[in-house]
């Protein structure tokens, strides 16, 4: 996908410069990791995949959160890392409030509930 292929080049460059930023000297081929990631990625599984796979806790927030602390420390713009890390809390803030939502429902005492509802209507 073009859109997807452009985010992960940005997320790529923000990252290195973050390195660059501590001294590291990460070499900057983008294309050729992006080339080998497609000629591999249909016999790999990742292990963010397979912690999703088993129901393990997913390492987003640790990769993406260090990422954005470190660049915070250098001064370092990334707003690409900086919009999945709010994007990735605003959907963990929605799958939690869709979690507690459900729960607070089964909880309900229901019959007497439908008796209140058909009482309002009348």
């Amino acid at each position: 996908d073009p859109s997807m292929e452009q985010v992960l080049r940005q997320l790529m460059t923000e990252v290195l410069a973050v390195g660059k930023a501590l001294g590291a000297n990460p070499e900057d081929k983008i294309d050729a990791r992006l080339n080998a990631t497609r000629k591999r990625a249909a016999a790999h599984k990742t292990s963010m995949l397979q912690d999703l796979e088993r129901g393990r806790p997913l390492e987003i927030m640790p990769i993406i959160g260090a990422t954005s602390e470190l660049a915070r420390l250098v001064r370092v713009p990334t707003p690409t890392v900086l919009g999945l890390e709010a994007w990735t809390f605003y959907g963990l803030l929605l799958a939690l409030a869709s979690y507690l939502a459900w729960h607070q429902f089964c909880l309900l005492d229901l019959p007497p509930a439908l008796s209140r509802l058909q009482e309002l209507r009348s």
